[in-house]
């Protein structure tokens, strides 16, 4: 059997663009899914689609926009609720298993980085849409956080029972409950509130 494949993510932040390859290189990233649903920064133009693929082609590493597919804010009025984009709808859309697929297929050839705009994991789709669907197939998940260390995907999730208490109510509440599913969906709710 072979090696299991590692996905990495990555929030852009406020990085510069050096700081931020930088950040790539050191993990041996070679491949860059941008997730935004929209591939441009008002505020970081370095993180424009343009000037953000150029950067990365010139570090060697290929640049893929994979937002229409994985994406939190799609076009199509049928993934939102009461104007709020739903995560459920989002998983269960054709366009979005074809681009879990392209992921997994491209982690299987070279490491590879998801991408997006939050640093905090917590705080971005990356992690509470994509990495959710991902977490399940023969993959090691890894969040480069904003100083340059690393997450693992498990320890994000642990982190995440802390701060929403479900890692207390699987203790003492319904052991037929999953703490971590639990987790994900009062931080989803908190996300797209605004918290």
């Amino acid at each position: 059997m072979g090696k299991m494949a590692e996905i990495y993510t990555i929030g852009h932040s406020g990085h510069s663009i050096d700081n931020f390859v930088a950040l790539l290189e050191k993990y041996g990233i070679k491949t860059v899914f941008d997730v935004r649903s929209r591939p441009y920064s008002r505020i970081h133009p370095q993180f424009r689609y343009k000037p953000l693929a150029r950067s990365l082609q010139n570090a060697g590493m290929q640049y893929v926009f994979a937002g229409k597919q994985l994406g939190a804010r799609p076009d199509d009025p049928d993934c939102y609720e009461h104007g709020r984009v739903s995560f459920a709808r989002l998983e269960r859309r054709q366009e979005f298993a074809v681009g879990l697929n392209q992921v997994i297929r491209a982690a299987a050839q070279n490491r590879v980085c998801l991408m997006c705009a939050e640093k905090e994991p917590l705080s971005c789709h990356r992690t509470l849409l994509v990495c959710r669907n991902l977490r399940n197939k023969e993959l090691f998940i890894y969040h480069i956080l904003a100083d340059g260390s690393l997450e693992g995907h498990s320890d994000t999730e642990k982190r995440m029972m802390r701060i929403h208490g479900t890692e207390q109510k699987a203790l003492f509440g319904d052991p037929g409950a999953d703490p971590v599913e639990a987790a994900y969906e009062l931080r989803i709710e908190s996300l797209l509130r605004g918290g």
